[in-house]
């Protein structure tokens, strides 16, 4: 393979352009794998050499469905994994939507996922590290998930504060003289991963042994509670995937992010407390051509009211206020349909007095919403890209 990295990596057609990065973010997986695993020696070939680690990536889950059935795998799809006779990993995209696949890099928290999986591979040549237990295995493997972690000069992001909140509530909610590892099969997936994660990193560093397993494997939920204070916690935004968080555009002062979430699942993102503490703001939204999205963004006031903005694969939106908390219930046939499939929308944002005026085109309407005022956008079965301004 003309890629440096040690894994081969098959992308996609129309996510080709995601492959320098893609490479380059392997060979990060591959040096903090080093260094994690130097206690576990690779295995030397003896006759014919191994066959090449690969990573395929499907472009949703339909793909993802059809190469199970031509490679004779077992399991979900939708759920990344590694298969390890084949020394192949399988890691679907979310959904087949442009929105996605035209950026310059996939979004965060599925490339968090491809890391995971990138560990996992490489450390398939290494017997004795088979051998450990599976959450052993797992919390090595999520322990290079964050470039942060592996020497990139990074704070821990909104993923990782989303897991540290899972795993706090789930210990709240737990007595501490449970036995940990065997109570975390209760635990909701992000917690448990974060679980293993400190649990793997704290064996590493109480025991320069082969099997540093042995060091916490007694653990109770108090043990592990204690570990959990020494985490730091990031910033706990969004709910579901996957998301790419508000960032920078070059040159255009203003910062973009992207939610796109699996079939018949939401996402939702909060935008940074501060962007509503100008008096005047704007964005743009536009809504992918997958899914039957029903997307938009609420503006939750301190006076128990909030408003929805509803928004259409077509531009159109509809606006409304309801009560803090409500759900989207107005029909989406009601939404207009003001352009072509993936037309964005602009929208100006001012407000004074408890007074939040919502300006889009030739439309405009005050709403009465009490500062702090707290802005989330969402979407269920669809995606969507916001940019801030």
């Amino acid at each position: 393979m003309a890629d440096a990295a040690p894994i081969e990596l098959r992308l996609p057609p129309e996510c080709e352009h995601w492959r320098a990065p893609l490479v380059s973010e392997c060979a990060d997986v591959a040096r903090a794998f080093a260094r994690l695993a130097a206690r576990w020696p690779q295995a030397r070939a003896h006759g014919p050499e191994p066959a090449p680690l690969r990573l395929l990536v499907a472009a949703d889950l339909a793909e993802a469905a059809a190469l199970y059935q031509v490679l004779q795998l077992d399991g979900d799809p939708k759920v990344a994994r590694t298969f390890r006779q084949q020394r192949l990993a399988i890691v679907p995209l979310p959904r087949r939507d442009a929105l996605l696949t035209q950026r310059p890099l996939p979004p965060l928290t599925w490339r968090q996922t491809l890391r995971h999986e990138m560990a996992h591979l490489l450390s398939l040549d290494r017997p004795q590290l088979q051998a450990a237990p599976a959450w052993f295995q797992e919390g090595l493997a999520e322990d290079c998930t964050d470039s942060w972690r592996t020497g990139a000069p990074q704070a821990p992001g909104m993923a990782h504060g989303v897991a540290v909140l899972a795993l706090r509530d789930f210990l709240d909610r737990q007595p501490g003289g449970r036995a940990a590892f065997e109570a975390l099969a209760d635990a909701p997936g992000e917690a448990r991963l974060m679980a293993w994660r400190i649990a793997a990193e704290r064996a590493c560093r109480e025991s320069p042994q082969s099997e540093p397993w042995r060091a916490v494997q007694g653990w109770t939920l108090a043990d592990l509670r204690l570990a959990l204070g020494e985490v730091p916690a990031g910033e706990p935004a969004f709910v579901g995937r996957e998301v790419d968080p508000p960032a920078p555009v070059s040159g255009a002062g203003a910062e973009e992010l992207l939610l796109a979430s699996w079939p018949g699942e939401t996402v939702a993102v909060r935008a940074h407390p501060g962007f509503l503490e100008s008096a005047s703001r704007a964005l743009v939204a536009q809504v992918g051509r997958s899914g039957t999205p029903e997307a938009g963004f609420v503006i939750a006031g301190a006076g128990g009211q909030q408003l929805r903005v509803r928004l259409s694969k077509f531009g159109g939106f509809a606006a409304r206020l309801e009560p803090l908390g409500s759900a989207a219930t107005h029909p989406l046939q009601d939404l207009p349909a003001d352009g072509a499939i993936g037309t964005p929308r602009e929208f100006q944002i001012q407000q004074s007095g408890g007074v939040l005026r919502l300006r889009s085109g030739d439309w405009k309407e005050a709403f009465p919403l009490q500062p702090p005022l707290r802005l989330q956008f969402y979407v269920r079965d669809g995606a969507l890209k916001v940019t801030l301004r």
